[in-house]
């Protein structure tokens, strides 16, 4: 019997994010291009002796820096460890689903950094999903575990199938798009975090102006044509955010003025993203906003979702 696996999953940034408007569930209606990058947090499950202690009551989360230092423990302290962490739900939503404990504990090595629209929490809980899955032979596709993770959280499903990907409805369906390959991008997140309902609130009272940008973007990466896609990138939260965290609108503005050739803000935010030609270009508009942010990474667009290998 399997007593442990690792799983691998990567950030996403938004290419595009339309929002379309509330709906009666409470949530908003989205048309949204995602793309995963090579931005890593790492999960080892391990089966716990199965004792009636255990059952039911949870899995046993410790969360760790990540080999990047992107995450640092300070960053991590504030992450809730009870039932409100998301993979504590992943688990809760594997157990009703199969009538089955898991008594599991859960570490985590952390390079996605916390509440920064980077969806590194979804991220997690795909990977416990994916986890159980493997660790208990459970045998669920890829699309039933993608279904499932759709009521943990909108953007866990995006994490089974990775690349790029388009997201409707309130981000849990998915559809695949051509990957345009390796492109750099610089992602950046400013000394904050920033709340995704509270934003979301927000954009309901904020003059709307929608950019319509998503299908400029699919259009672009059907191309593989990196120029268009610099000009079509889009995210109607982005008014939103930068009004009530001024940071993030000097973030943006440096980057455009240092040319980058494409900037936006991924998620909610506050974390902001430059597609740039090359790793030199990245580390050179690294440096141009480095006194602003408290984490910058160059890196690369990822082909791969949710894997018990890193890549």
């Amino acid at each position: 019997m399997q007593k442990s696996v690792t799983i691998c999953v990567p950030a996403k940034v938004n290419l595009s994010l339309d929002v379309l408007g509330p709906r009666p569930d409470g949530y908003h209606e989205l048309v949204s291009v995602m793309q995963a990058i090579r931005l890593y947090d790492t999960l080892v499950l391990e089966r716990i002796p199965d004792h009636p202690a255990v059952k039911g009551h949870g899995p046993v989360i410790e969360l760790a820096p990540g080999p990047l230092g992107t995450c640092s423990q300070e960053a991590l302290s504030v992450v809730p460890l009870d039932e409100t962490n998301h993979i504590s739900k992943a688990v809760r939503a594997m157990e009703n689903k199969t009538g089955t404990p898991f008594p599991v504990r859960v570490k985590v090595f952390k390079d996605i950094p916390v509440a920064a629209g980077l969806a590194g929490g979804s991220a997690d809980a795909a990977a416990a999903i994916c986890g159980l899955n493997e660790l208990w032979g459970l045998g669920l596709s890829r699309q039933e575990m993608a279904d499932l993770g759709s009521e943990v959280g909108s953007d866990v499903p995006f994490f089974f199938f990775g690349g790029t990907a388009l997201a409707t409805g309130r981000g849990e369906h998915i559809r695949q798009l051509r990957y345009p390959g390796d492109w750099h991008i610089l992602v950046v997140k400013p000394p904050l975090s920033v709340s995704t309902p509270f934003i979301y609130k927000a954009y309901d009272h904020y003059p709307q102006c929608s950019s319509d940008c998503t299908q400029g973007v699919i259009a672009a990466l059907e191309a593989g044509d990196f120029v268009s896609a610099c000009r079509s990138l889009g995210n109607d939260l982005q008014p939103v955010t930068s009004s009530h965290f001024p940071i993030v609108a000097r973030v943006l503005a440096r980057l455009k003025e240092a040319g980058a050739p494409g900037v936006c803000l991924s998620g909610s935010g506050p974390s902001v993203y430059a597609l740039v030609d090359s790793p030199e270009q990245g580390q050179d508009l690294r440096s141009a906003v480095e006194d602003l942010v408290e984490v910058a990474v160059v890196t690369k667009f990822c082909s791969l979702g949710v894997e018990t290998l890193c890549v």
